[in-house]
């Protein structure tokens, strides 16, 4: 596999007190969500999930019979009670694999590029090592989640082996460009390969992605198609996407009328 783009800081960097504001507010803010017992890791919310970490590119066990692999990407602010319809859908589900990919906290943004570029290759791998039984891998990417995703989908290669779905729920984009400029480089955000299958879907208003917000969610999505949803809530997109998802999902792909 040819090297990521490299995730490099701009030359130009944010004037001083503005980009310290902005890290100030995000670290307050993750401190009252974990004080207030609303940080959720995987391991903490999901027991019974197969997990991989941001630490390293690993391979997770496969069952056999397995035609289809999902993966599930939180939000900054952890796996909370949003997955809980998803993994129960999941493991009543034959033929369906997955595993919870999980970014660290309760300090949201702690190192986004670092994380993005793991991302990206842990996805490679999936594409390129799982048996020849697995037809399709689905992407499940919630919140700041669906930021590292679309990042990491785009850099995919030899994605023609297995096609690969990207649901971006909810995506919130903005944050993570604002504080870190190294993933605001168009040059990191190519077309979407072929193979890969890549949507957005929005559950508040305005109904698209914003792009009069400097640097704008549209600046690195506006290629995607997008489908509103409605106003579910920002949390409740997850399971009111993902399960119709799943469902179609109950049979190998080559058995899809």
């Amino acid at each position: 596999m040819s090297a990521l783009p490299s995730l490099e800081y701009p030359d130009t960097p944010r004037p001083r007190a503005a980009w310290t504001t902005s890290r100030r507010c995000a670290l307050l803010g993750a401190l009252a969500l974990s004080a207030s017992d609303c940080w959720y890791s995987v391991e903490q919310y999901c027991a019974q999930c197969q997990l991989v970490t941001h630490a390293q590119v690993s391979m997770p066990a496969v069952a056999p019979g397995t035609h289809t692999e999902v993966v599930l990407i939180h939000g900054a602010f952890g796996f909370g009670a949003e997955w809980t319809p998803v993994v129960q859908s999941l493991q009543e589900t034959p033929g369906v694999d997955f595993f919870a990919w999980s970014w660290p906290g309760p300090a949201p943004f702690a190192d986004p590029p670092r994380d993005a570029q793991v991302l990206a290759a842990e996805l490679q791998a999936l594409v390129d090592q799982l048996p020849p039984s697995v037809e399709e891998i689905v992407v499940l990417a919630h919140s700041a989640g669906g930021g590292l995703a679309n990042y990491a989908a785009r850099q995919l290669q030899r994605t023609r082996r297995r096609p690969v779905l990207v649901a971006l729920l909810d995506p919130v984009l903005w944050p993570m460009l604002s504080l870190w400029p190294a993933l605001r480089q168009s040059a990191l955000y190519p077309p979407v390969p072929a193979g890969v299958a890549m949507t957005v879907y929005i559950a508040r208003a305005p109904r698209t992605l914003d792009p009069d917000r400097p640097p704008g969610d549209a600046a690195i999505a506006a290629d995607l198609p997008q489908v509103y949803v409605g106003e579910v809530g920002h949390g409740p997109i997850v399971a009111r996407v993902a399960l119709p998802l799943l469902a179609a999902r109950r049979y190998p792909p080559g058995s899809w009328q």
